[in-house]
């Protein structure tokens, strides 16, 4: 049994290193890979200086993140790695989590992917994301007991989709195929197009109540509102790929009228 990690680097100068040491501290000797996306600051060169044992891949153009994830994963299938944990970059890890996490998926061949709770690290007592649950109605993509204080509590539970900040996938679901639908570019919802791939597969998608991760939030979301926009061009990309003829259209006038309603009454506000 062997594990890839598989973590994506794009100006991460000033946080990566956080990630890597308690990776290193807490979990033990695993196969890290890190795929910088063609940062401008001096990430290549920290890792080169301070992570020897770190697999160090670069690209020259940016991948996005389900090109960057799909063009590592490949690499650790290559390895031989039968499962692979992705990791954002600016991720703090607080315990071994990876050890139970593997040991679970490994002796229970039913589970696609598992992943920890995600809280908040401004105040790691506060959940960021339990996993998550896709409305199909609305597509709503909410994450479960958001803003709940953590419990560690030893129990697994099914859940939609889990937070690409952490989720350890079974390799071999995706051994011939895309790990992520690169049209979800550059980033936003192809965790849950994945998870949701994972169950038409008929595997499930699991989240640990008993262990933790610190998530800071992602730097590369500077713009709110074409944060928005991208989250709106991915979900009706989502929709297109797994509802109906019917049920796009009623999707797509949904969020249609919420995005102009909610420009309408940010005007007002002003």
């Amino acid at each position: 049994m062997k594990l890839g990690i598989i973590i994506l680097a794009w100006n991460s100068e000033k946080r990566i290193s956080d990630c890597l040491n308690s990776l290193n501290f807490h979990c033990g000797k695993h196969t890290i890979y890190v795929l910088d996306n063609n940062s401008s600051d001096k990430t290549v060169e920290l890792i080169k200086r301070n992570y020897p044992a770190v697999n160090l891949l670069v690209s020259h153009t940016n991948l996005g993140f389900s090109g960057g994830n799909n063009f590592v994963f490949q690499r650790a299938v290559a390895d031989g790695c039968d499962y692979v944990l992705l990791l954002n970059d600016d991720v703090i890890i607080l315990e071994d989590f990876i050890s139970p996490l593997l040991e679970k998926i490994e002796t229970n061949p039913e589970i696609g992917s598992i992943g920890p709770v995600v809280v908040e690290n401004h105040d790691r007592n506060i959940i960021q994301s339990s996993g998550g649950k896709i409305n199909q109605i609305t597509l709503d993509m909410s994450y479960q007991k958001k803003g709940n204080l953590f419990k560690k509590i030893n129990k697994f539970r099914e859940v939609d989709y889990i937070l690409g900040a952490a989720i350890l996938i079974r390799s071999s679901l995706f051994k011939t195929n895309n790990l992520f639908d690169p049209h979800f570019y550059p980033a936003y919802v192809e965790e849950v197009d994945l998870c949701f791939r994972i169950n038409k597969l008929g595997f499930k998608n699991i989240i640990s109540e008993n262990y933790r991760i610190a998530h800071i939030g992602s730097s590369s979301a500077s713009n709110s509102s074409i944060t928005y926009r991208r989250i709106l061009n991915n979900k009706f990309l989502f929709s297109l790929k797994h509802q109906s003829v019917l049920m796009t259209l009623f999707t797509t006038n949904f969020l249609l009228a919420k995005y102009f309603i909610n420009i309408f009454l940010k005007r007002i506000n002003k």
